[in-house]
């Protein structure tokens, strides 16, 4: 399954599978998890990693792990738990905002 999320406006995530595509607008915050989560190791981030990432410090697990289980709710499964990770059948594209480095 391809995805592509686009930083150069108003973030939005599009799916392509086989014959299926969509896409959908995600918040900022999502789009900041799915751009991190791309740029981790395979392992995946703990959700005191997160936390760290996010927030610059390791105090806001409760809040990790609620945007991580919305973020689920609205698109499935395509991110894995335990530790946080984008799941095996995803592949990902970022394509960053005008005058960003690119997250690849």
């Amino acid at each position: 399954m391809r995805l592509d999320l686009d930083l150069s406006r108003p973030p939005v995530l599009r799916l392509r599978a086989g014959d299926t595509e969509w896409h959908h607008a995600l918040t900022k915050r999502h789009a900041e998890i799915f751009a991190l989560l791309h740029s981790a190791d395979p392992d995946g981030l703990s959700a005191k990693a997160l936390s760290l990432a996010l927030f610059g410090d390791a105090e806001h697990l409760v809040t990790v792990r609620a945007e991580v289980s919305r973020l689920r709710r609205l698109h499935g499964a395509l991110v894995d738990t335990q530790p946080y990770r984008l799941a095996d059948v995803v592949e990902l594209t970022v394509h960053p905002a005008p005058g960003r480095p690119s997250e690849a």
